[in-house]
């Protein structure tokens, strides 16, 4: 392992030390070839640097520091076919004045995630579904989970009292990794990634890689990869401002102001969120018996929300800087405070999320084609209670000793402080025409405070990685990557995950093939949990388990899809086989906590074989200029093979469909989109001795309209309009709380919402 990473090491320094050359400016404008009108937030990328800028608002670009010689530039706009176009100088190179014309799909979007390299997406090595600008302002979502359950049939979500629980292809949120403009989201509500910290209205675009993805990423990218990528601007100064009110007291602000100088570039964005909370039914279910007997259970009046009110406030500051003609170095900082406040006759307390996140990166562009990068990021997250009454509590700490605690109105408590370090090297090199190779080190070095929810108080745990893939271009119709990773964990030693995907072009159709190994290290608290507390009427132990196996798996998956003028299609069928899944299971209570009045007990444990077998479906039809047409379809059948039984919370069907019909004229643009979201019913706990948790969630059908008004005050000033409505058919579930639901939903909502933009 040392030795990999000496070498590694060594090669990235050789690879840095290459020589200047004389350089030159590139400009150009990118206009609509029917309207004439400027595109902004157009990409250029110089293929054979790697890098690359995007348009203002008046569509004008300006690319420093080109090589002289002979270069090709990519020209992509979401919703317009793309081009490619070729430069030659030296110093002063030719204006470059670029038309694109309307295209009927997103195939010329440019997408990263899949091989960690620039694709279009109609020719991306990795299979990759992505949600451009387009397709989010034309479903007009005030939340990512809205956003990903209306667009995608593969996503699921859950809710509880704490927060929404996402699946995607039968798997949880735990196996999902979730990236930030390529870095990774930290912190965990319920082992739950907190997505309320991302504001839907500052999102460009989202990619989503399916199945195994350990050889790029490493642990927790079994069931695929969230990459959400946030807007960004080249204009010398932009001010946006989104307003938006709806149901229930929905409320968000999202501001942004960003500043373009010479080589200096600042980006600041606040944005605060809040809504009111709602009760779907009046009654709970209130366990009078034994927990293993649910004949004993009663309804009784209850005071519990089905969704709590809550207050999202987060500051984010991005600052890059040319440094020189090779060399751009960037920071960035993330505050975000998240306020969950369930009535005080039934909690006392309210829960607190407090996340912190820094980073700092550099890219050095090689004499060759490629570049590499550093990065170092910090996070932290803290989860706390905060009182509202007197409250009495009697905790166990890490020596097993009970502690009677008194709190006040206005005390905190902690319940955890997770902390984490990561460093990242990566080199990006193109040799020929053939190779394109990704090579990387990665460290993780992670630390977990809870006084009252870990065995011990504090611990901790570190990761070392290396890792290269290389995509391989036997042709122009055949093109495999095939790359690995070699980790080392503090606690369960090395592990090699693989991965290879094919590439076959066959005129307008693609065939895919690909395998690829999934490895998952329990997390710290599956490790080390020991917290016991009062849940639906019983009192319960949840203990962790510092026996668990890591959790792998083997994807595989065949895919055909069809490009054409009209159509857009793919069918792509999956297994995904995993051993060692950590899942909560219920065990005998001892003697000693059934004295203390402990009912009922939990302990992650390893579930030693599953699989889940399944078919994704996507279609997209242009009806002429203005209609557009489309929809997918998932199914998932999720088996824990050890037990004989379902997966908990996966569902056998899910659908969506849309139905978009836009026009534009100078100044007004209109887009009217019709959405639905239908699901089965997702399977419960089958294992777990709670008669709540056997109950499958109902399936359910949603339907929303969503309308987008566009306007052009003047040359630098923009306006938006949306209005719509959610849940038109106006269904939701009053199942007694404590019941397992397939949405949380109030029935039908209404929202508002209007964004100015301002551009210099």
């Amino acid at each position: 392992m040392r030795n990999i990473s000496v070498f590694l090491v060594i090669l990235l320094l050789g690879a840095s030390h290459v020589l200047f050359a004389q350089n030159g400016v590139v400009k150009g404008r990118v206009t609509d070839k029917d309207t004439h009108q400027p595109l902004r937030g157009a990409s250029i990328l110089v293929d054979s640097l790697s890098r690359g800028v995007v348009t203002n608002d008046r569509g004008e670009f300006i690319l420093p520091n080109i090589p002289n010689g002979k270069h090709l530039l990519s020209i992509s706009y979401t919703g317009y076919t793309s081009q490619m176009y070729s430069i030659t100088g030296e110093k002063m190179f030719p204006f470059v004045n670029i038309e694109l014309k309307t295209s009927v799909s997103e195939l010329t979007e440019v997408v990263i995630t899949g091989t960690g390299t620039p694709h279009y997406l109609k020719s991306a090595p990795v299979q990759t579904e992505v949600f451009s600008q387009k397709a989010l302002d034309s479903f007009g979502a005030g939340s990512v989970e809205s956003l990903l359950a209306g667009l995608s049939s593969s996503f699921t979500f859950s809710s509880n009292a704490m927060g929404t629980f996402m699946r995607l292809n039968g798997l949880g949120n735990e196996y999902i990794l979730v990236l930030l403009n390529g870095r990774r989201l930290y912190g965990d509500v319920g082992s739950q990634n907190d997505l309320s910290r991302i504001d839907p209205a500052t999102i460009e675009r989202v990619e989503i890689v399916k199945g195994a993805s350990s050889s790029l990423y490493g642990s927790d990218a079994i069931a695929g990869v969230v990459n959400i990528i946030t807007k960004r601007s080249s204009s010398p100064f932009v001010a946006s401002n989104v307003t938006r009110i709806g149901s229930y007291g929905e409320w968000l602000q999202s501001n942004t102001v960003g500043v373009s100088k010479g080589k200096l570039q600042l980006t600041t964005t606040f944005n605060r969120k809040q809504q009111d909370g709602w009760q779907n039914s009046r009654f709970e279910i209130d366990r009078k018996g034994t927990p293993s007997n649910p004949s004993d259970d009663v309804l009784v009046p209850t005071f519990t929300l089905t969704k709590n009110p809550t207050t999202s406030i987060s500051i984010k500051q991005g600052i890059s800087h040319q440094a020189t003609a090779r060399l751009s170095v960037n920071a960035d900082a993330d505050l975000s405070y998240r306020k969950v406040s369930p009535p005080i006759r039934a909690k006392g307390y309210q829960f607190l999320y407090h996340n912190q996140s820094y980073a700092v990166g550099a890219k050095y562009l090689l004499k060759g084609n490629g570049h590499v990068t550093v990065d170092a990021t910090y996070d932290r997250f803290r989860y706390l209670y905060q009182y509202d009454m007197k409250y009495n509590v009697n905790q166990i700490n890490s020596k097993g000793e009970a502690q009677f605690i008194t709190y006040y109105p206005g005390d905190r408590s902690l319940n955890n402080d997770q902390q984490k370090m990561t460093v990242n090297g990566r080199l990006v090199y193109r040799p020929n025409t053939v190779h394109s190779v990704v090579a990387g080190v990665e460290g993780e070095m992670e630390w977990m405070e809870a006084p009252f929810r870990l065995k011990e108080g504090t611990v901790n745990g570190y990761m070392a990685a290396v890792y290269v893939q290389d995509e391989v271009a036997f042709s122009s119709k055949l093109v495999a990557t095939v790359g690995g990773r070699m980790l080392h964990h503090s606690e369960f030693g090395q592990k090699f995950t693989p991965k290879i995907s094919l590439m076959y072009r066959m005129g307008d159709f693609n065939l895919r093939g690909t395998y690829a190994s999934g490895f998952k290290t329990p997390t710290l608290k599956e490790l080390n949990y020991r917290y016991e507390r009062e849940d639906m009427g019983a009192y319960r132990l949840y203990l962790g388990n510092p026996k668990l196996k890591p959790q792998t798996s083997n994807y595989y998956s065949a895919a055909v899809e069809y490009n054409a003028k009209v159509v857009v299609a793919s069918v792509t069928a999956y297994s995904n086989c995993l051993n060692d899944m950590i899942e909560y299971r219920a065990i005998a209570t001892s003697r000693e906590d059934a004295e203390r009045g402990v009912e009922e007990t939990k302990q992650y444990g390893n579930i030693a074989n599953a699989r889940i077998l399944g078919v994704d479906a996507l279609l997209n039809l242009k009806m002429g200029k203005h209609w557009l047409l489309g929809g997918g379809y998932s199914y998932t059948d999720g088996v824990n093979l050890t037990e004989s039984c379902r997966l908990k919370g996966s569902a056998l069907h899910s659908v969506n469909v849309k139905c978009l019909w836009q026009t534009a004229w100078s100044k007004y643009k209109l887009n009217v989109g019709l959405f639905g979201d239908a699901l089965t019913r997702q399977y419960g706990d089958a294992l777990s001795e709670n008669y709540y948790d056997r109950q499958a969630a109902d399936g359910y059908m949603l339907w929303r309209v969503n309308t987008v008004h566009g306007f052009t005050l003047s040359r630098r000033l923009k306006a938006e309009a949306a209005c719509g409505v959610e849940n038109i058919l106006d269904y939701k579930e009053d199942k007694p709380y404590g019941s397992s639901y397939g949405t949380t939903t109030p029935g039908r909502t209404y929202y508002l919402s209007l964004t100015l933009r301002f551009a210099n």
